[in-house]
Protein backbone atom coordinates (compact mmCIF):
# COMPACT_ATOMS: atom_id res chain seq x y z
CA UNK A 1 0.00 0.00 0.00
CA UNK A 2 3.03 2.25 0.30
CA UNK A 3 3.59 2.42 -3.47
CA UNK A 4 2.02 5.19 -5.51
CA UNK A 5 0.56 3.32 -8.46
CA UNK A 6 1.06 6.23 -10.85
CA UNK A 7 4.79 6.35 -10.07
CA UNK A 8 5.69 2.71 -10.52
CA UNK A 9 8.72 1.91 -12.60
CA UNK A 10 9.18 -1.31 -14.53
CA UNK A 11 11.42 -2.75 -11.81
CA UNK A 12 8.82 -1.89 -9.16
CA UNK A 13 6.16 -3.65 -11.19
CA UNK A 14 8.31 -6.75 -11.34
CA UNK A 15 9.08 -6.55 -7.60
CA UNK A 16 5.43 -6.23 -6.64
CA UNK A 17 4.46 -8.95 -9.09
CA UNK A 18 6.86 -11.31 -7.29
CA UNK A 19 5.14 -10.52 -3.98
CA UNK A 20 1.60 -11.19 -5.23
CA UNK A 21 1.43 -14.84 -4.09
CA UNK A 22 2.48 -13.79 -0.57
CA UNK A 23 -0.39 -11.34 0.00
CA UNK A 24 -3.13 -13.05 2.11
CA UNK A 25 -6.58 -12.64 0.56
CA UNK A 26 -8.12 -11.53 3.88
CA UNK A 27 -5.66 -8.64 4.14
CA UNK A 28 -6.47 -7.14 0.77
CA UNK A 29 -8.31 -3.82 0.96
CA UNK A 30 -10.62 -2.84 -1.96
CA UNK A 31 -7.85 -0.56 -3.23
CA UNK A 32 -5.30 -3.35 -3.01
CA UNK A 33 -7.61 -5.70 -4.90
CA UNK A 34 -7.89 -3.23 -7.76
CA UNK A 35 -4.11 -2.80 -7.84
CA UNK A 36 -3.58 -6.56 -7.78
CA UNK A 37 -5.89 -7.01 -10.76
CA UNK A 38 -3.98 -4.35 -12.71
CA UNK A 39 -0.69 -5.96 -11.81
CA UNK A 40 -2.02 -9.31 -12.93
CA UNK A 41 -2.82 -7.83 -16.32
CA UNK A 42 0.48 -6.03 -16.81
CA UNK A 43 2.63 -8.97 -15.76
CA UNK A 44 0.74 -11.75 -17.53
CA UNK A 45 2.66 -13.59 -20.22
CA UNK A 46 1.65 -12.66 -23.77
CA UNK A 47 -0.27 -15.31 -25.73
CA UNK A 48 1.67 -17.37 -28.24
CA UNK A 49 0.06 -15.52 -31.15
CA UNK A 50 0.56 -11.82 -31.87
CA UNK A 51 -2.83 -11.13 -33.38
CA UNK A 52 -5.30 -8.93 -31.52
CA UNK A 53 -7.85 -11.53 -30.44
CA UNK A 54 -10.30 -10.95 -27.59
CA UNK A 55 -12.97 -13.48 -26.78
CA UNK A 56 -16.58 -12.45 -26.27
CA UNK A 57 -16.30 -13.22 -22.57
CA UNK A 58 -13.24 -10.99 -22.23
CA UNK A 59 -14.86 -8.13 -24.07
CA UNK A 60 -18.06 -8.36 -22.05
CA UNK A 61 -18.60 -5.24 -19.95
CA UNK A 62 -19.33 -7.42 -16.97
CA UNK A 63 -15.86 -8.95 -16.96
CA UNK A 64 -14.36 -7.73 -13.71
CA UNK A 65 -10.71 -7.76 -14.77
CA UNK A 66 -10.94 -6.76 -18.38
CA UNK A 67 -13.81 -4.28 -18.67
CA UNK A 68 -13.01 -0.69 -19.62
CA UNK A 69 -15.51 1.98 -18.65
CA UNK A 70 -15.42 5.75 -18.91
CA UNK A 71 -14.87 5.84 -15.16
CA UNK A 72 -11.56 3.99 -15.21
CA UNK A 73 -10.24 5.22 -18.54
CA UNK A 74 -8.17 8.03 -16.93
CA UNK A 75 -6.50 5.49 -14.64
CA UNK A 76 -5.82 3.17 -17.56
CA UNK A 77 -4.35 6.03 -19.60
CA UNK A 78 -2.06 6.99 -16.72
CA UNK A 79 -0.93 3.40 -16.29
CA UNK A 80 -0.28 2.92 -20.00
CA UNK A 81 1.65 6.19 -20.20
CA UNK A 82 3.79 5.25 -17.22
CA UNK A 83 4.60 1.83 -18.67
CA UNK A 84 5.39 3.33 -22.04
CA UNK A 85 7.70 5.96 -20.58
CA UNK A 86 9.43 3.25 -18.55
CA UNK A 87 9.99 1.17 -21.68
CA UNK A 88 7.88 -1.71 -20.37
CA UNK A 89 6.72 -2.65 -23.85
CA UNK A 90 6.31 -6.35 -23.20
CA UNK A 91 4.13 -5.61 -20.22
CA UNK A 92 2.08 -3.23 -22.33
CA UNK A 93 1.71 -5.82 -25.06
CA UNK A 94 0.40 -8.28 -22.51
CA UNK A 95 -2.04 -5.71 -21.15
CA UNK A 96 -3.41 -4.84 -24.58
CA UNK A 97 -3.83 -8.52 -25.46
CA UNK A 98 -6.19 -8.96 -22.53
CA UNK A 99 -8.23 -5.79 -22.90
CA UNK A 100 -11.13 -5.28 -25.29
CA UNK A 101 -10.42 -3.09 -28.35
CA UNK A 102 -9.48 0.46 -27.30
CA UNK A 103 -9.68 2.17 -30.69
CA UNK A 104 -12.42 4.55 -29.48
CA UNK A 105 -9.87 6.17 -27.17
CA UNK A 106 -7.18 7.86 -29.29
CA UNK A 107 -4.57 7.99 -26.52
CA UNK A 108 -4.80 4.30 -25.67
CA UNK A 109 -5.07 3.28 -29.32
CA UNK A 110 -1.90 5.24 -30.11
CA UNK A 111 -0.02 3.45 -27.35
CA UNK A 112 -1.24 0.07 -28.57
CA UNK A 113 -0.27 0.85 -32.17
CA UNK A 114 3.18 2.00 -31.08
CA UNK A 115 3.75 -1.14 -29.05
CA UNK A 116 2.76 -3.26 -32.04
CA UNK A 117 5.17 -1.35 -34.27
CA UNK A 118 7.97 -1.90 -31.76
CA UNK A 119 7.15 -5.61 -31.90
CA UNK A 120 7.25 -5.46 -35.74
CA UNK A 121 3.54 -6.32 -35.81
CA UNK A 122 2.78 -4.07 -38.78
CA UNK A 123 -0.42 -5.87 -39.72
CA UNK A 124 -2.22 -5.20 -36.47
CA UNK A 125 -0.76 -1.71 -36.00
CA UNK A 126 -2.08 -0.72 -39.40
CA UNK A 127 -5.43 -2.39 -38.71
CA UNK A 128 -5.81 -0.17 -35.65
CA UNK A 129 -4.76 2.83 -37.72
CA UNK A 130 -7.36 2.16 -40.42
CA UNK A 131 -10.13 2.21 -37.84
CA UNK A 132 -8.79 4.97 -35.60
CA UNK A 133 -8.15 7.35 -38.51
CA UNK A 134 -11.89 7.38 -39.15
CA UNK A 135 -12.67 8.27 -35.54
CA UNK A 136 -9.99 10.73 -34.50
CA UNK A 137 -8.63 13.96 -36.00
CA UNK A 138 -5.11 13.40 -34.78
CA UNK A 139 -1.80 13.87 -36.62
CA UNK A 140 -0.53 10.60 -35.18
CA UNK A 141 -3.04 8.66 -37.27
CA UNK A 142 -2.24 10.68 -40.39
CA UNK A 143 1.45 9.87 -39.94
CA UNK A 144 0.77 6.18 -39.25
CA UNK A 145 -1.63 5.90 -42.17
CA UNK A 146 1.03 7.28 -44.51
CA UNK A 147 3.63 4.88 -43.09
CA UNK A 148 1.28 1.90 -43.40
CA UNK A 149 0.23 2.70 -46.95
CA UNK A 150 3.87 2.88 -47.99
CA UNK A 151 4.91 -0.26 -46.11
CA UNK A 152 1.96 -2.32 -47.33
CA UNK A 153 2.48 -1.38 -50.97
CA UNK A 154 -0.66 0.73 -51.42
CA UNK A 155 1.67 3.59 -52.31
CA UNK A 156 5.37 3.59 -53.07
CA UNK A 157 5.87 6.71 -51.02
CA UNK A 158 3.91 9.41 -49.22
CA UNK A 159 4.63 12.94 -48.03
CA UNK A 160 2.11 14.39 -45.57
CA UNK A 161 1.99 18.00 -44.45
CA UNK A 162 -0.42 19.86 -42.18
CA UNK A 163 -0.38 23.58 -41.44
CA UNK A 164 -2.47 25.51 -38.94
CA UNK A 165 -2.69 29.27 -38.58
CA UNK A 166 0.19 29.78 -40.98
CA UNK A 167 2.56 27.34 -39.30
CA UNK A 168 3.59 23.82 -40.34
CA UNK A 169 2.56 21.49 -37.51
CA UNK A 170 3.28 18.20 -39.26
CA UNK A 171 5.62 17.11 -42.07
CA UNK A 172 6.71 13.54 -42.73
CA UNK A 173 7.91 11.38 -45.61
CA UNK A 174 7.60 7.60 -45.94
CA UNK A 175 8.52 5.03 -48.58
CA UNK A 176 10.45 5.76 -51.76
CA UNK A 177 10.17 7.49 -55.13
CA UNK A 178 8.53 4.59 -56.94
CA UNK A 179 8.45 0.90 -57.70
CA UNK A 180 11.25 1.61 -60.17
CA UNK A 181 13.18 4.03 -57.95
CA UNK A 182 14.39 3.17 -54.45
CA UNK A 183 15.35 6.75 -53.57
CA UNK A 184 13.85 7.47 -50.11
CA UNK A 185 10.91 9.85 -50.18
CA UNK A 186 11.81 13.29 -48.82
CA UNK A 187 9.88 16.42 -47.81
CA UNK A 188 11.11 18.23 -50.94
CA UNK A 189 10.35 15.41 -53.40
CA UNK A 190 8.80 16.68 -56.62
CA UNK A 191 5.48 15.24 -57.78
CA UNK A 192 3.31 15.82 -60.79
CA UNK A 193 0.34 17.32 -58.95
CA UNK A 194 -2.16 16.54 -61.71
CA UNK A 195 -5.55 18.15 -60.97
CA UNK A 196 -4.19 20.27 -58.14
CA UNK A 197 -3.03 22.39 -61.07
CA UNK A 198 -6.66 23.46 -61.49
CA UNK A 199 -6.89 25.87 -58.50
CA UNK A 200 -3.70 27.61 -59.67
CA UNK A 201 -5.21 28.04 -63.15
CA UNK A 202 -8.37 29.41 -61.56
CA UNK A 203 -6.32 31.92 -59.53
CA UNK A 204 -4.52 33.07 -62.67
CA UNK A 205 -7.84 33.60 -64.47
CA UNK A 206 -9.29 35.49 -61.50
CA UNK A 207 -6.32 37.87 -61.64
CA UNK A 208 -7.37 38.77 -65.18
CA UNK A 209 -10.99 39.02 -64.05
CA UNK A 210 -9.99 41.54 -61.38
CA UNK A 211 -8.22 43.52 -64.10
CA UNK A 212 -11.46 43.68 -66.10
CA UNK A 213 -10.21 41.46 -68.93
CA UNK A 214 -13.43 39.41 -69.00
CA UNK A 215 -16.82 38.99 -67.34
CA UNK A 216 -18.10 35.72 -65.93
CA UNK A 217 -21.09 35.59 -68.26
CA UNK A 218 -19.03 36.20 -71.37
CA UNK A 219 -19.23 33.38 -73.92
CA UNK A 220 -15.93 31.52 -74.28
CA UNK A 221 -16.20 32.08 -78.04
CA UNK A 222 -15.66 35.81 -77.45
CA UNK A 223 -12.00 34.99 -76.77
CA UNK A 224 -11.71 31.71 -78.67
CA UNK A 225 -13.82 32.20 -81.84
CA UNK A 226 -13.36 28.58 -82.93
CA UNK A 227 -16.04 27.60 -80.36
CA UNK A 228 -18.80 29.66 -82.02
CA UNK A 229 -19.98 26.72 -84.11
CA UNK A 230 -19.53 23.94 -81.54
CA UNK A 231 -22.38 21.41 -81.57
CA UNK A 232 -24.15 19.32 -78.95
CA UNK A 233 -24.46 15.55 -79.34
CA UNK A 234 -27.88 14.15 -78.44
CA UNK A 235 -29.87 10.98 -79.06
CA UNK A 236 -33.41 11.09 -80.35
CA UNK A 237 -36.26 8.83 -79.26
CA UNK A 238 -34.95 6.08 -81.53
CA UNK A 239 -31.45 6.38 -80.02
CA UNK A 240 -30.11 7.92 -83.20
CA UNK A 241 -27.12 10.22 -82.62
CA UNK A 242 -27.64 13.79 -83.73
CA UNK A 243 -25.60 17.00 -83.66
CA UNK A 244 -27.57 20.14 -82.82
CA UNK A 245 -26.88 23.69 -81.77
CA UNK A 246 -26.75 24.12 -77.97
CA UNK A 247 -29.46 26.31 -76.43
CA UNK A 248 -26.77 28.64 -75.10
CA UNK A 249 -23.05 29.08 -75.53
CA UNK A 250 -20.66 27.96 -72.80
CA UNK A 251 -19.56 30.84 -70.57
CA UNK A 252 -16.42 31.75 -68.69
CA UNK A 253 -18.16 31.02 -65.39
CA UNK A 254 -18.94 27.50 -66.54
CA UNK A 255 -15.28 26.80 -67.23
CA UNK A 256 -14.54 27.47 -63.55
CA UNK A 257 -17.38 25.23 -62.35
CA UNK A 258 -17.20 22.24 -64.75
CA UNK A 259 -20.67 23.01 -66.08
CA UNK A 260 -19.72 23.99 -69.66
CA UNK A 261 -20.81 20.71 -71.27
CA UNK A 262 -17.28 19.37 -71.68
CA UNK A 263 -15.91 16.01 -70.51
CA UNK A 264 -12.53 14.27 -70.10
CA UNK A 265 -12.68 11.24 -72.37
CA UNK A 266 -11.47 8.91 -69.63
CA UNK A 267 -14.74 6.96 -69.30
CA UNK A 268 -16.43 5.50 -72.36
CA UNK A 269 -20.00 5.65 -71.06
CA UNK A 270 -20.91 8.26 -73.66
CA UNK A 271 -20.14 8.66 -77.39
CA UNK A 272 -18.59 12.07 -76.74
CA UNK A 273 -16.01 10.56 -74.39
CA UNK A 274 -15.08 8.09 -77.10
CA UNK A 275 -14.44 10.96 -79.50
CA UNK A 276 -12.26 12.71 -76.92
CA UNK A 277 -10.18 9.58 -76.53
CA UNK A 278 -9.80 9.10 -80.27
CA UNK A 279 -8.77 12.76 -80.71
CA UNK A 280 -6.10 12.39 -77.99
CA UNK A 281 -6.74 15.97 -76.94
CA UNK A 282 -4.54 15.72 -73.85
CA UNK A 283 -1.64 14.68 -76.05
CA UNK A 284 -1.80 17.92 -78.04
CA UNK A 285 1.46 19.64 -78.92
CA UNK A 286 0.31 22.94 -77.41
CA UNK A 287 -2.78 24.83 -76.27
CA UNK A 288 -3.54 26.07 -79.80
CA UNK A 289 -3.77 22.49 -81.05
CA UNK A 290 -5.76 21.53 -77.96
CA UNK A 291 -8.40 24.24 -78.51
CA UNK A 292 -8.68 23.42 -82.22
CA UNK A 293 -9.28 19.72 -81.47
CA UNK A 294 -11.72 20.49 -78.65
CA UNK A 295 -13.76 22.96 -80.72
CA UNK A 296 -14.32 20.27 -83.35
CA UNK A 297 -15.71 17.82 -80.77
CA UNK A 298 -19.37 17.97 -79.65
CA UNK A 299 -20.55 18.98 -76.19
CA UNK A 300 -21.74 16.20 -73.93
CA UNK A 301 -24.65 18.16 -72.44
CA UNK A 302 -26.31 21.57 -72.59
CA UNK A 303 -23.96 24.19 -71.05
CA UNK A 304 -25.01 25.28 -67.59
CA UNK A 305 -27.39 22.37 -66.95
CA UNK A 306 -25.19 19.99 -64.94
CA UNK A 307 -21.80 19.43 -63.36
CA UNK A 308 -19.35 17.09 -65.06
CA UNK A 309 -15.61 16.89 -64.34
CA UNK A 310 -13.82 17.91 -67.50
CA UNK A 311 -11.03 19.62 -69.42
CA UNK A 312 -12.65 23.01 -68.74
CA UNK A 313 -9.64 24.26 -66.75
CA UNK A 314 -7.35 23.33 -69.61
CA UNK A 315 -9.56 25.46 -71.84
CA UNK A 316 -9.46 28.23 -69.24
CA UNK A 317 -5.66 28.09 -69.53
CA UNK A 318 -5.99 28.70 -73.25
CA UNK A 319 -8.18 31.75 -72.54
CA UNK A 320 -5.51 33.05 -70.13
CA UNK A 321 -2.94 32.86 -72.92
CA UNK A 322 -5.21 34.82 -75.27
CA UNK A 323 -6.10 37.51 -72.75
CA UNK A 324 -2.58 37.97 -71.38
CA UNK A 325 -0.70 37.62 -74.65
CA UNK A 326 1.93 35.33 -73.11
CA UNK A 327 2.26 31.52 -72.75
CA UNK A 328 0.53 30.02 -69.73
CA UNK A 329 3.80 28.86 -68.15
CA UNK A 330 5.21 32.39 -68.33
CA UNK A 331 2.05 33.86 -66.81
CA UNK A 332 2.20 31.41 -63.90
CA UNK A 333 5.90 32.06 -63.40
CA UNK A 334 5.79 35.86 -63.42
CA UNK A 335 2.43 36.46 -61.79
CA UNK A 336 2.24 33.65 -59.20
CA UNK A 337 5.36 31.53 -58.68
CA UNK A 338 7.99 34.27 -58.49
CA UNK A 339 5.99 36.59 -56.17
CA UNK A 340 5.29 33.63 -53.85
CA UNK A 341 8.83 32.20 -54.06
CA UNK A 342 7.45 28.92 -55.44
CA UNK A 343 10.76 27.97 -57.02
CA UNK A 344 9.85 24.28 -57.09
CA UNK A 345 6.63 24.60 -59.11
CA UNK A 346 6.69 24.40 -62.92
CA UNK A 347 5.41 22.60 -66.02
CA UNK A 348 8.92 21.73 -67.19
CA UNK A 349 11.32 20.35 -64.56
CA UNK A 350 14.78 21.98 -64.67
CA UNK A 351 17.59 19.55 -65.48
CA UNK A 352 19.23 20.05 -62.07
CA UNK A 353 15.98 19.06 -60.31
CA UNK A 354 14.96 16.00 -62.33
CA UNK A 355 16.64 13.70 -59.78
CA UNK A 356 14.09 14.88 -57.19
CA UNK A 357 11.09 13.89 -59.32
CA UNK A 358 9.07 10.91 -58.07
CA UNK A 359 7.96 8.30 -60.59
CA UNK A 360 4.64 8.39 -62.42
CA UNK A 361 2.63 5.36 -61.34
CA UNK A 362 -0.85 3.90 -61.49
CA UNK A 363 -2.80 1.13 -59.80
CA UNK A 364 -2.81 -2.03 -61.90
CA UNK A 365 -6.26 -3.40 -61.06
CA UNK A 366 -5.59 -6.71 -62.80
CA UNK A 367 -2.46 -7.44 -60.78
CA UNK A 368 -3.75 -5.54 -57.73
CA UNK A 369 -0.56 -3.58 -57.22
CA UNK A 370 1.24 -0.37 -58.13
CA UNK A 371 2.93 -0.22 -61.51
CA UNK A 372 5.01 2.35 -63.37
CA UNK A 373 3.31 4.28 -66.16
CA UNK A 374 4.56 2.73 -69.43
CA UNK A 375 7.20 4.82 -71.19
CA UNK A 376 4.94 5.20 -74.25
CA UNK A 377 2.28 6.83 -72.05
CA UNK A 378 4.69 8.80 -69.90
CA UNK A 379 5.60 12.42 -70.11
CA UNK A 380 8.86 14.12 -70.98
CA UNK A 381 9.25 16.48 -68.03
CA UNK A 382 12.38 17.99 -69.49
CA UNK A 383 10.69 19.38 -72.60
CA UNK A 384 7.07 20.55 -72.27
CA UNK A 385 5.09 22.53 -74.85
CA UNK A 386 1.50 21.64 -73.88
CA UNK A 387 0.78 23.59 -70.70
CA UNK A 388 -2.16 21.75 -69.19
CA UNK A 389 -4.05 24.07 -66.86
CA UNK A 390 -6.03 21.07 -65.68
CA UNK A 391 -3.20 18.75 -64.69
CA UNK A 392 0.29 19.60 -65.89
CA UNK A 393 2.17 21.18 -62.99
CA UNK A 394 4.94 19.64 -60.91
CA UNK A 395 5.47 20.79 -57.31
CA UNK A 396 6.26 19.75 -53.74
CA UNK A 397 4.03 19.52 -50.70
CA UNK A 398 5.67 22.59 -49.19
CA UNK A 399 5.45 24.68 -52.35
CA UNK A 400 1.78 23.88 -52.82
CA UNK A 401 1.09 24.91 -49.23
CA UNK A 402 2.10 28.44 -50.22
Amino acid sequence: GGFRSDMWSRSEFETIAALLPKVPANSQSPTMQILLRRLALTTAKPPAHSARAVSASQADAGSEALSVSNRNLPLLRARVDRLYQAGAYRLLASLFQQLPPLVADSTLAQAEANVMLLASDLTNACAISDEAALLHEDLFWLRLQAFCKAQQGNYSGVVTLVARKGKVVHLSAHGNYGVDNATPMAPDTLFRIYSMTKPITAIAALMLYEEGKFQMNDPVSKYLPEFEEQKLLIKDEKKNVMLVNPKSAMTMRQLFTHTAGLTYGTTLDNPVDGQYKDAKILESANLDEFTKKLSELPLRFQPGTRYHYSVSLDLLGAVIEKLSGIPLDKFFQTRIFEPLAMEDTFFEVPADKLSRLASDQYWDSEKNKIASVPAAQGRNYGKVSFFSGGGGLVSTAGMFLL
